[in-house]
């Protein structure tokens, strides 16, 4: 590192621990909550059983049925994220099962009296070991809901690469036929309603697109925080909700907090290059053997403060980069292979292979299924201020170290030094360049670069899914 970039870094750094919006932030952020004390924020199980607590009547929370009777409403005023009859839920009709999806009205919803329903997590459906996150069930209305939560961490690098567009692994289709089996046998004395529901804290999307309704858990802040003053809740259950209503604040705070969000904006306006610069280092290294100051400092900070660090890093990611777009220009003229995707937010860009995403597999029954998975993929990131290759930890041992080996042989034709190999718990990098200067077209000509060598690797490891140049 220059010892002049090193000098700004480490004047940056002092400001930022002596600014008062960062002593703000972090006290905040280091306030008691049983969310972050015992490090549950993305525990999908944490998530179900607090879900299953307030909305069950049965429970000893207060809230009776009133929160229940605010989520179906919810569920329902919500859309799937198609309305096109195209699909075929074989052996049953798609229309026969959507007369089986639940249709209420608003105002019977909130006035219904829902005390006798029951609600259940990892809810079995058929004999196979399918589970639902959420089963709630009334018999006196016949309806049924499964949810699945969809909760998901921020603090990965996956949070920016890729397109976006992102749909959920999902078995909603089998559980909508067993749900209809189950409860919608016409047999039987009783005709269930059932209806799907997918509740996400990231956006992401159900694989069911035609009858699943979509929720995001930011509806629930403005909805939760009046049941803190309800007459009958207990103690233990308004600590409870309060601790989870400050939590998911944080979570989303520009959509949930704007005072919080103002003070997170401002630090990463002015200290956005440290603290990318600090966390990118942190999530890389394995243990330091060094006396550089700078670094030996971005450990001891990152040590005391990683909670806001972790937050900051997030929204100074999010900041817009006027660099990114002028690369992304440079990129696409010097673009070679029309199957390239390239994708762009506000601080990155990164770009894959159709090979290099889609892999086949099997479905229960053993029949070939294609399903979304990264494998690698190259990047840019303005906010750390690099430029490289993500090999992602998610295919098999076997076809990581076949990556290696090729990239090995490869790197030496091509003059590209290969980064140390580092086995985080995601992914590692394959090749990784930083910048003190941008130059958009010298980094457009390493992406480009960076891209040809994956490609060649991927036309050894998967021949026949990726051509070689």
């Amino acid at each position: 590192m220059a010892e002049k970039i090193r000098d700004e870094l480490s004047g940056m750094l002092g400001s930022l621990l002596g600014d008062s919006s960062f002593l703000e932030v972090d006290r905040r952020l280091k306030s008691p909550n049983i969310f972050s004390i015992l490090r549950m924020q993305y525990r999908k199980s944490i998530y179900n059983s607090l879900l299953a607590y307030i909305l069950n009547p049965h429970e000893n929370h207060g809230l009776e049925d009133n929160f229940l009777r605010l989520f179906i409403s919810k569920a329902l005023q919500s859309s799937p994220l198609k309305k096109e009859v195209d699909m075929q839920l074989s052996p049953i009709p798609y229309e026969k099962v959507s007369e089986s999806i639940l249709d209420w009205d608003k105002l019977d919803i909130l006035s219904a009296d829902l005390r006798e329903t029951m609600v259940v997590t990892d809810y079995p459906l058929g004999d196979e070991g399918r589970t639902v996150d959420l089963c709630i069930w009334n018999e006196p209305y016949s309806f049924a809901i499964y949810v699945e939560n969809m909760v998901s961490a921020r603090d990965s690098w996956k949070k920016y690469h890729g397109s976006g567009e992102k749909y959920a692994k999902s078995l909603a289709n089998e559980y909508l036929l067993d749900l209809y089996k189950r409860w919608g046998d016409e047999s039987g004395d009783m005709q269930y309603k059932i209806l799907p529901v997918f509740l996400t804290n990231s956006g992401e999307k159900p694989g069911e697109v035609h009858l699943t309704r979509v929720l995001d858990y930011s509806w629930m802040i403005d909805e939760l925080e009046p049941f803190l003053l309800f007459p009958t809740i207990s103690s233990h259950a308004k600590m409870l909700l309060s601790d989870f209503v400050e939590h998911l604040k944080r979570e989303q705070a520009e959509k949930l907090d704007p005072e919080f969000y103002s003070k997170l904006n401002y630090l990463t306006d002015i200290y956005g290059v440290v603290i990318s610069r600090m966390h990118d280092h942190i999530m890389e290294c394995n243990g330091c053997d060094t006396e550089e100051d700078l670094i030996i400092a971005y450990h001891d900070i990152y040590r005391r403060h990683s909670d806001t660090i972790d937050t900051l890093w997030l929204y100074s990611d999010s900041k817009t980069f006027p660099v990114v777009k002028q690369i992304r220009d440079e990129i696409d003229s010097l673009k070679h292979d029309e199957q390239m995707s390239v994708f762009q937010t506000p601080s990155t860009i990164s770009a894959s292979h159709q090979s290099w995403i889609t892999l086949e597999g099997t479905d229960t029954h053993g029949k070939k299924v294609s399903s979304e998975s990264f494998l690698a993929e190259v990047y840019f990131s303005a906010s750390i201020g690099s430029c490289g290759i993500f090999v992602y930890q998610e295919p098999t041992r076997g076809m990581i170290d076949r990556i290696w080996m090729k990239a090995q042989e490869i790197s030496e034709e091509m003059d590209i030094e290969l980064y140390p190999r580092k086995v985080l718990s995601r992914n590692f990098h394959l090749v990784k360049k930083t910048y003190d200067t941008f130059n958009s077209l010298d980094i457009a000509r390493d992406f480009i670069r960076f891209y040809r060598m994956l490609e060649e690797v991927f036309s050894e490891v998967l021949p026949g899914k990726s051509k070689t140049l």
